[in-house]
């Protein structure tokens, strides 16, 4: 765990795994300063929020489809291509939650996002 993750939530992680915290640890910490107390139920969703867009199912569905053990980190099973896009839509749902803190509009905003990102990627790879 970073010293900055530590010292902006105070070692008070909320009941959040951390686990969870290293899988997003951006999130974690911009909850934390928004927030002041890190909420387990708030973290849970904007996590899912991200896997969903980026992955097309939440974090515990995509380890059962997977089988994956709970409490192992979902990253050690993605392409770099899928983590790739899992850290763009973090970056970008960061940088939403404050200014658009409805949760559908930030969905369908990260969901055009990924569209973008794939065309690019197609098209580049051409």
């Amino acid at each position: 765990m970073s010293k900055k993750i530590t010292n902006v939530c105070n070692d008070d992680f909320g009941g959040i795994s951390t686990i969870e915290i290293m899988e997003f640890p951006l999130l974690f910490e911009t909850l934390c300063l928004m927030y002041g107390k890190p909420n387990a139920r708030r973290f849970a969703d904007e996590c899912d929020l991200i896997y969903r867009v980026a992955l097309g199912m939440t974090g515990k569905v995509y380890r059962i489809t997977h089988g994956i053990e709970r409490g192992e980190s979902v990253r050690k099973h993605l392409t770099n291509e899928q983590i790739e896009l899992l850290d763009i839509i973090q970056l970008y749902d960061l940088g939403m939650l404050l200014g658009c803190p409805n949760y559908v509009e930030r969905k369908i905003k990260l969901e055009w996002l990924k569209m973008k990102w794939l065309k690019n990627k197609c098209s580049s790879e051409d």
